[in-house]
């Protein structure tokens, strides 16, 4: 089996070696080129706005709005004012002026709480509308008929033969093999 196989091989390489072959390229003018259809259903896109309400001001926003809220208003100054004026009123000598300054301090902070606390319990929660937008693909039940291709026709010797390509062609290049 080895024998007849190896026997094979070398025939087939020598004749090879003796065949003689030659190789021609031409270009050949295209009759005409026909589109090639291809019907597939499309998938499309579509949007919309929904109209969501959205929360602008909730309790958790007034929590950090005091405790970064550093600012002195005017309702501070008037309370440490009024802090000054009543420990005027209370102490005498050297005990007045440190009744003064404690009163000041008193009366600041008390005014600078009562503000913090008014806007903290101020506002109700509010909402507003805003519009989101959503899309879903929706496929159609239309088939759309689209071009995939071109199928090129040109004679040969009287032999009409065809090649596919993407686009139409004006010429077809062809490669004539002789073997001899």
């Amino acid at each position: 089996m080895k024998t007849l196989i190896t026997t094979l091989i070398l025939a087939l390489s020598t004749s090879s070696v003796y065949a003689n072959y030659e190789t021609q390229t031409s270009y050949e003018k295209v009759t005409y080129s026909e589109p090639i259809y291809t019907y597939v259903s499309k998938n499309v896109k579509e949007c919309y706005e929904v109209p969501v309400k959205k929360r602008i001001n909730s309790r958790s926003d007034y929590s950090n709005n005091r405790y970064s809220n550093n600012s002195i208003g005017v309702d501070t100054l008037i309370g440490a004012t009024v802090g000054v004026v009543i420990g005027n009123q209370i102490g005498k000598g050297n005990g007045r002026a440190a009744a003064k300054v404690v009163g000041g301090i008193l009366g600041a902070a008390v005014a600078n709480g009562a503000r913090e606390n008014r806007n903290y319990h101020r506002h109700e929660p509010k909402y507003e509308t805003v519009y989101e937008t959503r899309c879903e693909t929706k496929k159609h039940n239309k088939k759309e008929k689209i071009i995939s291709g071109y199928k090129n026709y040109f004679d040969i010797n009287g032999v009409q033969y065809s090649k596919i390509s993407n686009h139409p062609l004006r010429k077809v290049k062809i490669q004539h093999t002789i073997s001899f």
